[in-house]
């Protein structure tokens, strides 16, 4: 053997993973001859220690005992054994001391390995008279088993939620462990993932809810990358409970409507789910039920109702209903949008006459663009004689207000029989398209029935609408816009005539107005004025005063244009049974006025208007 010098180690150099676990000194026993008669040495002074590496033994997959001997030669000796993947080594087993003797002693030491893997070693002697190395040996570890696992007992099941659970060991590498569980022994369902340590027994769960009524199959599973293992199937009975239920807050919360939404767990157990609502805590009106299944999972349903009463708060709630008893939410308070509260005109209605009055004025260049409801009624306020003018025309008693200009094409809107802004009397533009113009509606809307209406202005371009005696405003577009609704809620609290004012204007492009309108009992929008609906039009009368000019043998009749079209008639007496006729020509508009020229070749000559 080679002398060379080993330090003596007092403890345990780990430089990997595996660790020393034990040492095992053994007798010390004696050189034998062939025939294993023991002999006895006498040693030589500074004599280094004699050092042989034997085989080892009890390998397993995570371990091993290295075995070696050494004869001490009369000195103090200590021994250790080297280990590693290679003849590097790179790991020491705890040193020991053997004593001085000068007899062989055998010993061992039990280290911790890597599975699956090839180990060499060698014994190392050392004393004060040298060192000496065994020769190199190797092994190779078992191959590690795979993670065992044991299925416990289920527990905490309360209505559809149940916890289950199990032990498991890595036996040497980490794992993930989990569940399998369904209503059969197929399973076909799986719980969420845990990670258990490589050593050590773990135990683990997982919560399952949702679950419906009825007998569950479930069993433990580990695995890591040595394998998987299952532990055995064990069963849990879910019975079901009441269900579970949360009111949600209300949306798309409107003057007459609102959506209502809740949910339902139904815990395992066929439920159905609905509303109850009231203007108090009485609930009494209620939506239809509807079938939410059986599951145990959380159903979120909402149902829409209408009818509601504006600026009007309503308590709601969910309920759900199962077979073991019926669950009320909490109450969800919200509150529909208010209306805006009309005051009625007091009129004589024999003052007045059928039909909106309507004044559409147009821009005079020096006027400039009208790009918003401001500078519409601006435009409005300026005198008639302004130079900001260029021409005013009128739609005198028109039935309902239901424009467009035909350079845009028509229909335009939601209704049908638009009127063509061109054909309003007086208009002087009468093709293409007209842009810089305002209409001014006006007159009285008369509401046959009280309460709750819904008037909308559709507009290509801006529009202002006034209602009262004060001409508040109630609702508005200012800007410029393409064609598109604006809707008011308003509240009639009478059946009567009611003063209104709609400006609109156009700056370029199309044009369309529309103004309809629909109330109680009304599935339907209708114009205002339409005689199919609930809302009629009438305006101030406006009585006009003829004026007669004789220009030779003729008669030159007319009136203001703005005090609308009238029937012109005459006869050639007054007498009460006199027959009046209707004058030819029919009037045409000059300069504002209508005029007709009639001959007046009679000896008299008589002429009244009479409303149309």
């Amino acid at each position: 053997m080679t002398n060379r010098w080993c330090p003596v180690l007092i403890g345990v150099l780990a430089l990997s993973d595996v660790a020393l676990q034990t040492w095992a000194a053994e007798s010390p026993v004696a050189t034998s001859n062939p025939a294993n008669s023991v002999t006895s040495t006498s040693a030589q002074p500074n004599t280094p220690p004699t050092a042989v590496t034997l085989a080892a033994d009890n390998v397993t997959s995570s371990g091993a005992r290295l075995r070696g001997q050494s004869n001490p030669n009369g000195t103090p000796t200590s021994v250790f054994f080297q280990f590693g993947t290679t003849t590097n080594y790179g790991s020491v087993s705890a040193s020991i001391s053997i004593g001085g003797g000068v007899n062989l002693v055998s010993f061992s030491a039990t280290v911790n390995l890597m599975a699956s893997t090839t180990y060499h070693y060698r014994l190392c002697a050392s004393s004060s008279a040298g060192t000496n190395y065994g020769s190199d040996m190797t092994f190779t570890t078992a191959a590690a088993p795979p993670p065992t696992v044991t299925t416990l007992a289920a527990d905490n099941i309360v209505g559809s939620s149940v916890t289950l659970n199990g032990s498991a060991s890595g036996n040497g590498a980490s794992a993930i462990v989990y569940f399998q569980y369904g209503t059969n022994v197929s399973y076909g369902n799986f719980s969420l993932t845990n990670m258990i340590p490589a050593s050590g027994v773990a135990t683990f769960s997982a919560t399952l809810n949702g679950l419906a009524a009825g007998t569950y199959h479930f069993r433990a599973v580990a695995q890591n990358t040595i394998g998987t293992t299952t532990g055995s199937d064990l069963t849990f009975v879910i019975t079901g409970a009441a269900p579970a239920v949360v009111t949600l807050p209300a949306t798309a919360v409107s003057h007459f409507g609102a959506t209502l939404n809740g949910t339902v767990n139904p815990r395992g157990l066929s439920s159905i789910a609905f509303f109850q609502y009231s203007t108090n805590l009485a609930f009494d009106q209620s939506v239809s039920p509807i079938d939410i299944g059986s599951g145990g999972s959380t159903v979120t349903f909402s149902a829409t109702i209408g009818s509601l009463t504006p600026g009007t708060t309503y308590h709601y709630r969910a309920v759900g209903s199962n077979s073991t008893g019926i669950i009320f939410g909490m109450d969800m308070p919200f509150a529909t949008t208010g209306a805006v509260e009309l005051v009625s005109s007091t009129v004589d209605a024999n003052l007045l006459t059928p039909g909106h009055r309507v004044q559409l004025r147009q821009a005079a260049p020096i006027f400039g663009g009208v790009s918003n409801i401001t500078t519409a009624e601006n435009l409005l306020a300026l005198a008639a004689t302004n130079a900001g003018v260029a021409f005013d025309a009128y739609d005198i008693g028109v039935s309902i207000i239901n424009y467009a200009d035909s350079a845009s094409g028509l229909p335009g809107g939601h209704f049908l029989d638009d009127r063509d802004v061109h054909l309003i009397p007086g208009n002087l533009i009468t093709t293409g398209d007209q842009n810089n113009y305002v209409i001014d509606a006006s007159g009285y809307i008369q509401f046959l029935v009280a309460g709750y209406w819904v008037l909308n202005v559709n507009s290509d371009e801006g529009f202002r609408l006034h209602m009262g005696p004060a001409g508040t405003v109630v609702a508005e577009f200012p800007g410029r816009r393409l064609p598109d609704d604006t809707a008011v809620v308003v509240h009639a609290p009478i059946a009567g005539y009611y003063k209104y004012n709609l400006v609109y204007y156009e700056e370029t492009g199309g044009s369309e107005l529309e103004f309809s309108a629909h109330g109680p009992g009304q599935p339907f929008e209708t114009l205002v004025g339409d005689p199919n609906g609930l809302l009629r039009a009438y305006h101030d009368l406006d009585v006009p005063q003829l004026e007669i000019q004789r220009q030779g043998a003729n008669v030159v009749l007319s009136w203001p244009l703005h005090q609308g079209f009238w029937t012109l008639q005459d006869t050639t007496n007054v007498a009460p049974a006199a027959d009046w006729l209707t004058t030819t020509p029919a009037p045409v508009v000059t300069a504002g006025r209508y005029v007709t020229t009639n001959s007046a070749s009679a000896p008299s000559q008589f002429y009244r208007l009479k409303r149309p």
